[in-house]
Formats: structure tokens, C-alpha cells, sequence
């Protein structure tokens, strides 16, 4: 099994990557971005890392609970 294999079958390891993309993306609000770029440009970086943040914890979420659905076994 490759690297690629193990993170994306992995519900922890997605939860973790989607956690990091959350903080990453969502600064204290005391925190100011001293930049020369536009404004728009930290805005849409701010949406794309909160968009994958919100991707990967419910699809660590979505494989958590398929995963113990099947372990349990037919009803």
C-alpha cells in the first residue's frame, strides 16, 4: 500500500489534514495580515482552505461511520 493509499483510507489522518487546513485558514481575529496583496487574494486563500477543512472532516466523518457499519456485520 503507497502513501496516497494510506492517507486517503485513513478517517483519522483526513481529520487531521482537515483540522490543519481550519487553522491555517481561520486566523484569531488579533492576528493581521501585514501583505502587499489585494485583499480578494487573502479572501479566496481563506475560503479555499475553510472549503477543504469542511471537505475532509465530513468525509473522515462519512468513513468513520462506514467503517463501523461494516465491522458490525449484516443485521
Amino acid at each position: 500500500m503507497n502513501l496516497r493509499n494510506r492517507i486517503l483510507n485513513s478517517p483519522c489522518t483526513l481529520m487531521m489534514i482537515g483540522m490543519t487546513c481550519f487553522v491555517i485558514g481561520n486566523p484569531p481575529s488579533f492576528i493581521h495580515i501585514a501583505t502587499t496583496m489585494n485583499s480578494d487574494v487573502l479572501d479566496f486563500a481563506r475560503g479555499v482552505l475553510l472549503g477543504l477543512s469542511i471537505g475532509f472532516n465530513l468525509l473522515a466523518a462519512w468513513m468513520h461511520g462506514r467503517n463501523r457499519r461494516c465491522a458490525r456485520g449484516p443485521s
